[in-house]
């Protein structure tokens, strides 16, 4: 093999060994993104969890409530749906 054939060999095989180490830096990027958003997906979820426990509280405390003290109740009520609504419109 003459040395102008094996210098090219050589340059391509370090070119090809640059790429697969730049994909690998690359492939591990993506990893971390879909961890991330994965995290951050997580964090949501436990957001709307909360906002939705909150929502169920308060449904429970308007059901066994009294005819005369409900409407009281409503306003917290109102309230907690909408900060629900707010949550999973921000958060999907």
């Amino acid at each position: 093999m003459s040395d102008t054939k094996q210098i090219y060999i050589d340059k391509l095989q370090a070119q090809m060994k640059e790429w697969a180490a730049q994909a690998d830096v690359l492939a591990a990027k993506a990893d971390q993104a879909k961890a991330d958003a994965k995290l951050e997906a997580l964090a949501r979820i436990e957001e709307l969890k909360a906002a939705g426990s909150t929502m169920q509280a308060k449904l429970a405390e308007i059901q066994a409530a009294g005819e005369d003290s409900w409407d009281e109740l409503k306003a917290g009520a109102d309230k907690a749906w909408d900060t629900l609504k707010i949550a999973f419109t921000a958060k999907v």
